[in-house]
């Protein structure tokens, strides 16, 4: 299906829960438009959510680094990237053919520093700060 519209804006999160990313886009003077990638892939991934006690609720300023394997990554929370524009607070980390990360250190915006170790992949984990684990899958 073909969409022609005036987009003003855009959203990227993971909507579904499936590990991979999809679009809301805002339109000027019609419906938003919902694009959902349903493509499957054979790669693995990890998504973070950062919960903030100390810090800011939404974990915004947070540096994380995600080791898996001889790959390693370094992403940090956004509040929002562009106007009328968000690309969502979770932090998404493909990590191919690897199916475990093997760390992941969280440095949070008031200095507190945590590390997991040994994640299974192909999941949204929830680390709530000062927690010391990962908090339980709903």
């Amino acid at each position: 299906m073909a969409v022609a519209e005036a987009t003003r804006g855009t959203c990227g999160d993971d909507l579904d829960n499936d590990g991979d990313t999809d679009l809301a886009m805002l339109n000027q003077q019609a419906k938003p438009t919902i694009l959902r990638n349903d493509t499957r892939q054979p790669h693995h991934w990890l998504q973070l959510r950062l919960v903030g006690i100390r810090s800011n609720r939404d974990g915004v300023g947070t540096r994380v680094t995600v080791v898996a394997g001889d790959q390693t990554q370094i992403d940090e929370v956004h509040s929002g990237r562009g106007y009328q524009s968000h690309y969502g607070t979770r932090l998404h980390f493909g990590i191919g053919e690897r199916d475990r990360v093997d760390r992941v250190e969280v440095r949070w915006l008031g200095g507190n520093r945590e590390v997991f170790e040994n994640l299974p992949a192909d999941r949204l984990v929830t680390i709530i700060e000062g927690t010391g684990a990962p908090a339980p899958l709903p």
